[in-house]
């Protein structure tokens, strides 16, 4: 399965949040899923990139003219595909995922999930997108797309393939879900 990850393009000061990129990575791997994220060789997106090579996976990034940088730019995918826009990369991002999720991250990462939100909703999208909600890093967010619904602004069953997880077991079993 394709998987994009959406994650933050600094490492955060936070641990669990490097050991969980690096752990998902691996996973990602050992499960035959082929990696689709920013194509940055820093922060958690770097961590997890390298952790998905270093178990023999497949890994595309996408980016923009705008951050195509040699010293940003991880040299060792299996693939790398440049786009003009930032726009055009979020889109790129999106169409080549079969599943999505989202480590925590900056503004850039929460602009990526609600695009992915809105394209679920509006365009029927039927690929999971899994809120890797590590330490109650996305309870807030979680707390705001309830509340979009509790005033109507939007109905519950806009958000029936969205999914705070808090373990790779429950993003494994989301994903089985989607695999047949």
């Amino acid at each position: 399965m394709n998987i994009t990850v959406f994650c933050g393009s600094l490492t955060s000061n936070q641990i669990q949040f490097q050991e969980a990129s690096q752990a998902l990575g691996q996973w990602l791997a050992e499960q035959d899923h082929q990696l689709i994220y920013g194509g940055s060789s820093t922060g958690l997106m770097g961590l997890l990139a390298d952790a998905v090579l270093a178990n023999q996976g497949q890994v595309t990034g996408i980016v923009p003219q705008v951050l195509n940088n040699s010293e940003l730019n991880h040299t060792h995918l299996n693939k790398l595909i440049e786009v003009d826009t930032m726009s055009q990369r979020k889109e790129a991002l999106i169409q080549a995922g079969q599943a999505f999720i989202a480590l925590p991250g900056g503004p850039g990462t929460l602009e990526e999930v609600a695009d992915v939100l809105a394209w679920l909703r509006m365009e029927s999208g039927n690929a999971p997108c899994i809120i890797y909600n590590i330490n109650g890093y996305y309870d807030d967010l979680a707390n705001l797309l309830k509340k979009m619904v509790d005033v109507a602004f939007i109905d519950n069953t806009s958000f029936q393939h969205v999914y705070f997880c808090q373990s790779l077991t429950e993003i494994a079993n989301i994903l089985a879900k989607y695999s047949n």
